[in-house]
């Protein structure tokens, strides 16, 4: 039997970054040609933005990761609030300058194609102050303003500074201060259902755009980190390893039937999405497979920048396709995705470079060894 062999805990983490990242542009390009019948891919592409839940995941588990096992330092999350700062602003507000000036960068090149093309008005004052704040996702009227994208983004942030009261729980109370954050999270997610109703706008912004109906998705990557760290895959018998592999698809199965119910009951659907990809993470942690593959890696090592520029790029060149290439709307999906994606990546690599890459936390290198006289 073939031995595995161990590879970097955060490579098949950069791997399903890059996945979630390109199944989320596969969505939006399908919902720019008017959900346009793919055959058999069709449920990918219906379900893509439900790589959102995959990066919610992941984000829990990259955060919690390094300190789920340590004594935490005196001023440990001052400086964690510096570093997620210099690590998510700038690449952010760089990013809303170009969805604000890509309209008036490609007018001109529309123009010389012989399409009509005006872009159309700069973003309101508030537009602007909602998301250089990162609440955008709170207002319906700015949950979709400037790049529809950014509101995972707000999300995200919003967890990131409610991370130390969740991380400091589970560190002090382990289980019992898992099982609190979840009946927080129900709690928030039943009252917010009876006060206005299964099927009503409020309710489902109060779910989706706040982090408190969320807390369950965020809080699978942490126990995820907590299991990895404790090495807990590798004492798995074969028996329960096999049967984990059973519920893998059941619980995926359960969670989009859950998710796409008229409902929309996000409480179960999260629980489900949530444990399943929690537990790829911790089956996958510490050992070599497929999702260490290099190029997947190099994708999500730019993952966050090509997410903020993906859309709006794939946006563009969506526009062009639709009126200079013969066919229909499945025709127009696949060229988008092909040439969209393939721009978007260059634009990223581009943008990681120059915009992401020099506010990135860099470990100092380790002192070379000194010889020793024999």
């Amino acid at each position: 039997m073939t031995q595995t062999k161990p590879v970097s805990r955060l490579a098949f983490v950069d791997s399903l970054r890059a996945l979630s990242a390109l199944w989320v542009i596969a969505f939006d390009v399908w919902r720019f040609n008017q959900d346009p019948d793919l055959g058999f891919l069709t449920p990918l592409f219906r379900s893509g933005h439900l790589g959102v839940e995959v990066f919610m995941v992941l984000s829990g588990f990259c955060l919690f990761y390094p300190i789920a096992e340590k004594r935490l330092a005196p001023g440990h999350w001052r400086e964690y609030f510096v570093r997620r700062a210099r690590r998510i602003l700038p690449p952010y507000y760089a990013a809303i300058a170009f969805a604000i000036a890509l309209p008036f960068l490609v007018a001109p090149f529309f123009l010389a194609l012989g399409l009509a093309y005006t872009p159309g008005a700069v973003p309101s004052a508030w537009q602007l102050i909602a998301h250089l704040t990162l609440v955008h996702n709170l207002f319906p009227a700015t949950q979709a303003g400037i790049n529809p994208s950014f509101w995972s983004l707000s999300l995200e942030a919003q967890f990131y500074a409610i991370f130390p009261l969740l991380a400091l729980l589970i560190l002090r109370f382990r289980w019992g201060g898992v099982f609190a954050i979840l009946a927080f999270c129900l709690a928030f997610r039943f009252l917010a259902w009876q006060a206005v109703g299964p099927v009503n706008a409020v309710a489902s912004q109060m779910a989706l755009g706040s982090i408190l109906g969320r807390l369950s998705i965020f809080t699978a990557g942490m126990v995820a980190a907590w299991l990895a760290r404790n090495a807990w895959r590798p004492r798995l018998p074969g028996s329960a390893d096999r049967l984990w592999m059973v519920a893998l698809p059941m619980l995926v199965a359960a969670g989009f039937y859950w998710y796409f119910h008229p409902w929309g009951i996000w409480p179960l659907s999260d629980a489900c999405m949530g444990l399943a990809i929690g537990g790829v993470i911790v089956r996958s942690a510490g050992v070599r497979t497929w999702l260490a593959a290099p190029w997947l890696v190099a994708i999500g090592e730019m993952s966050y920048s090509f997410y903020l520029v993906n859309r709006p790029t794939c946006f563009y060149v969506n526009y062009a396709v639709t009126r200079l290439v013969p066919g229909n709307a499945a025709v127009h999906t696949g060229v988008t995705l092909v040439v969209g994606v393939a721009l978007s990546l260059l634009l990223a690599a581009a943008f990681y470079r120059w915009v992401e890459r020099p506010f990135m936390v860099r470990r100092p290198k380790a002192p070379a060894p000194t010889p020793v006289a024999v």
